[in-house]
C-alpha cells in the first residue's frame, strides 16, 4: 500500500513460512521461530562504493512485510504496537511502532483468531516490565497467544512471564500444563544473580544462556524492538532516515547511570573536549550546563509519550535528527548489546560505540562501517577529529550511515541476524509456540 516501497524482485521466491525449529546446545534446550524468509535480489546504494571486508556469509534475505505483500505471500498477521493496550478492549496502535512478522493483531482476538483457526490458544499473564510487551491477541505458527497483565491470585494461564528483578516471586506450579518463564536482561556483571533462574523456572529468556545448566530450558532474546526492516533499505532511494544535510552535527547521549564499569562517562567528556556540540539527556545530567539547547525540532520529540527504555518514541525521535549517538553500554559482557546500540541504527544514526575487551561482541554489529568503535583508534582525540570530518563530509556520512544497509544480505553479520530474529517483538509467539512443543507429551 505504500507506493514508496517500490523494491520487488521478480524472482522473488518464497523459501520458507514462520519456520519453526528446536535444537540442543550442551545441556541447554534452544527453541526458536525465525521469521517469513524469501530468496531476492537486494536493492543497490546509489552513488556508493563499498569495500568492505567483512566475511561473506551465505544468507537468504529477509524481506519486509510490504514486499510479501505485494508478491501475495501469505505470512503472519501485520498490525501496530498498541500503547496500554488490554484483553479485551479497545485496540490503540501507534504507526511507528510496526511489528512486521511477530504475529501481533491487536487488543482483539476476533481480528487475529478466525473461526478455522483450530490452533491451542495459550494465555500468558505478563508481571513487571514484561507488561511493556504488546498485550493482546498473536497469531502464530504453532499456536494462537494472548498476553494480559497478571494479578496476584489469578490462576488462569498457561505460562507466567515473570522478569528479572521482581519482587513477585513464583507460585508453585499449578497443573502439569503450566509454565513459569523468566526474562532477565540487566548484566551479570552488575548483577551477578541475573544469570541464574530462581525456582519454579521451566524456560530462562536472556541474551546468552544460564551459568546454571540444570535450571530448565533456555530461550535466546535480544535487546531489538523491531524488525528487519527497520535496519534495511528497502529500494533503491529509501528514504525512511533522514538524509545528512537534515540533521544535526551534534553526538546525543542518554545516560541514567553515571557511576558504571564501563567508565563512559569519562569516555564521553574525554570525546567532547575535540567535538563539544553534545545533546546530553537522563537522569545522569540533570543539572549539566554543558549541553546544547535542542533545537526546535528536537524538542517537539520530547513532548511524545514514552512506553518504557526499550520502547521509547521521545528518544528515538531526537536520534532520527541527529548524526551521532554516544552509546557505550554501563558494562563490558558477551552478547550485552542493549538498545544503546540497536536504536540508533533502527533511527539512521552512527552509534559511537565500544565493546572494551569483549571482542565478540564486535560481530553483533550488522557491518563493520554501521558504528565508529572507540577501540579502532588510537586515541579519543582522533576519534573526535574523524567525527568532525563525518559530519562536513555527505559521503563519509554515507558509508556509516546508510551504505551498509543497500548490501546483499551475505555481506552482513550472521549475529545480526540472529539478533533480530530472536528479538522482544517476536518473543511472545516464540513463547506460546515453545509451550505448545513443551506440553505436547504432558
Amino acid at each position: 500500500d505504500d507506493p514508496s516501497q517500490k523494491f520487488c524482485s521478480p524472482i522473488t521466491v518464497l523459501f520458507s513460512v514462520a519456520l519453526t525449529y528446536s535444537f540442543s546446545f550442551d545441556r541447554y534446550v534452544f527453541f526458536s521461530l525465525d521469521p517469513v524468509y524469501h530468496f531476492s535480489s537486494q536493492p543497490s546504494a546509489p552513488s556508493v562504493s563499498n569495500n568492505s571486508e567483512w566475511p561473506v556469509i551465505n544468507h537468504v534475505t529477509i524481506s519486509s512485510s510490504r514486499e510479501a505483500k505485494k508478491k501475495n505471500v501469505t505470512q503472519l498477521s501485520v498490525r501496530s504496537f498498541s500503547h496500554n493496550a488490554t484483553m479485551p478492549g479497545k485496540e490503540e496502535t501507534d504507526v511507528d511502532f510496526m511489528t512486521r512478522t511477530s504475529g501481533f493483531c491487536g487488543s482483539s482476538p476476533t481480528k487475529c483468531f478466525p473461526p478455522h483457526n483450530t490452533s491451542r490458544i495459550v494465555r500468558v499473564g505478563v508481571l513487571s516490565w514484561a507488561a511493556h510487551f504488546n498485550l493482546g491477541a498473536y497469531s502464530c505458527p504453532l499456536t494462537r497467544c494472548i498476553l494480559y497483565k497478571h494479578e496476584r491470585g489469578q490462576v488462569d494461564y498457561d505460562v507466567l512471564l515473570n522478569t528479572f528483578p521482581t519482587s513477585f516471586p513464583f507460585p508453585p506450579l499449578k497443573s502439569l500444563r503450566t509454565r513459569h518463564a523468566e526474562i532477565s536482561m540487566e548484566s551479570s556483571i552488575n548483577h551477578p544473580s541475573a544469570a541464574t533462574p530462581r525456582k519454579n523456572v521451566n524456560l530462562f529468556i536472556r541474551y546468552q544462556p544460564p551459568k546454571d545448566a540444570n535450571r530448565g530450558q533456555f530461550l535466546p532474546t535480544s535487546y531489538i524492538n523491531t524488525e528487519m526492516d527497520d535496519f534495511l533499505a528497502q529500494d533503491n532511494d529509501d528514504n525512511r532516515w533522514l538524509d545528512h544535510e537534515f540533521r544535526e552535527p551534534a553526538i546525543a547521549v542518554v545516560i541514567s547511570n553515571c557511576n558504571t564499569r564501563s567508565k563512559r562517562v569519562d569516555i564521553l567528556t574525554e570525546i567532547l573536549k575535540s567535538f563539544p556540540r553534545v545533546f546530553k539527556l537522563g537522569k545522569c545530567f540533570q543539572g549539566d550546563k554543558s549541553s546544547q539547547v535542542l533545537p526546535a525540532t528536537l524538542q517537539k520529540c520530547l513532548s511524545l509519550p514514552r512506553r518504557s527504555p526499550m520502547w521509547d518514541k521521545p528518544k528515538e525521535c531526537i536520534l532520527k535528527h541527529v548524526m551521532f549517538v554516544f552509546s557505550v553500554e554501563n558494562s563490558f559482557e558477551y552478547g550485552y548489546i542493549t538498545e544503546k546500540m540497536w536504536q540508533p541504527l533502527k533511527m539512521g544514526a552512527i552509534p559511537v560505540y565500544s565493546i572494551g575487551s569483549v571482542h565478540g561482541n564486535r560481530n553483533y554489529l550488522p557491518h563493520p562501517d554501521a558504528a565508529l568503535m572507540i577501540e579502532d583508534f588510537e586515541s579519543v582525540e582522533q576519534l573526535a577529529r574523524y567525527m568532525h570530518q563525518v559530519a562536513k563530509n555527505r559521503t563519509l556520512w554515507f558509508k556509516h550511515a546508510k551504505a551498509w544497509r543497500y548490501l546483499p544480505t551475505a555481506e552482513l553479520s550472521m549475529d545480526f541476524f540472529s539478533a533480530v530474529n530472536n528479538s522482544l517483538v517476536t518473543l511472545p509467539c516464540r513463547l506460546c509456540d515453545w509451550w505448545s512443543t513443551d506440553t505436547r507429551e504432558d
